[in-house]
């Protein structure tokens, strides 16, 4: 069982939100000047049918201190079959929502996926990169019958010679016909459709676990959570996005800023990777996309200038 609190520290100027969680993880929230617009995101569809439509809504969230101008939400890669529902371009005030519902409608069989584009007044990310994805099973197969021949015994004649009283003996040949081969057809039975496996219905959790760690790191790990009916959840991917202020080791030998992926191997069901504040005494953000065996599951880890 997890805990955690929330307590405005007013002696601060200006006060601070701070937040205090299980174990050692400390974090102060402090609204951002200007205009600095977050994501919210899960646009993992799962399975829908050819003929067959779903939504799923994403959140664009200020938490910045002046309005968000969003003036596109689009998509801009990827199948057609992804579509925004709604106005695409609006204002978010400071501490606002706007939730944005697209559409998976497939026309054709097979894994899908897009890309949607959201873009703002955001100095800092103007454009945000918002992935969608849903698969559809490829119909059944049609039966069709099969014939085999059956072929039946074929009789041979025989000659038979008969005697007459004569001196001279003649011998009189006699046959009968021969039957002909009939084949008659046998249908096979039409094939049973294989079941479309529903193990991501309820979908099963993610787990991310932040502890800061020695000076100026905050140590992230992330378990794959199983459920009764998906015993063997794995992570397949980690998408990270568009970080601020962080530098991110995830033990490659390559100090990363944002924007790359990394795939894990097969079986893998926890991971970890450390966060460094780039800059000192300012916060540090990093969205990412987590991928398990159930799709994506977007979240965000991070802390304040003084959390870790």
């Amino acid at each position: 069982m997890y805990s955690s609190q929330l307590a405005v520290d007013r002696s601060a100027d200006p006060p601070l939100l701070r937040l205090a969680t299980y174990g050692r993880s400390a974090f102060e929230l402090v609204a951002e000047t200007g205009p600095r617009l977050e994501v919210i995101a899960n646009l993992a569809f799962g399975i829908v049918s050819v003929g067959s439509q779903a939504s799923r809504t994403f959140g664009l969230f200020n938490v910045g201190s002046a309005d968000v101008h969003v003036t596109s939400v689009a998509r801009t890669a990827g199948s057609a079959a992804f579509t925004v529902v709604g106005p695409s371009a609006f204002t978010i005030p400071p501490g606002g929502q706007v939730d944005v519902q697209v559409q998976f409608a497939p026309t054709s069989y097979g894994p899908q996926t897009a890309t949607f584009t959201v873009t703002s007044d955001d100095p800092q990310q103007p454009t945000i990169n918002v992935p969608a994805s849903g698969e559809t099973p490829p119909a059944p197969p049609t039966p069709t019958a099969t014939s085999t021949a059956t072929p039946t015994s074929t009789a041979t004649a025989t000659a038979t010679p008969t005697r007459t009283p004569a001196p001279t003996a003649t011998a009189t040949a006699t046959s009968t016909p021969t039957p002909t081969a009939t084949a008659t057809a046998t249908g096979t039975a039409p094939p049973t459709p294989t079941a479309i496996p529903t193990a991501c219905g309820p979908r099963p959790s993610v787990n991310v676990a932040v502890q800061p760690g020695p000076p100026n790191t905050l140590q992230v790990s992330i378990t794959a959570i199983s459920s009764p009916v998906l015993p063997n959840n794995e992570l397949r991917l980690l998408d990270f996005g568009a970080a601020t202020n962080a530098q991110i080791d995830v033990g490659d030998g390559v100090v990363h800023t944002g924007n790359f992926r990394v795939n894990l191997p097969a079986g893998t069901q926890q991971t970890s990777f450390t966060v460094h504040h780039a800059t000192l005494d300012q916060a540090t953000t990093v969205p990412l996309v987590v991928v398990d065996r159930c799709g994506d599951w977007p979240t965000l880890v991070g802390g304040g200038p003084n959390a870790f």
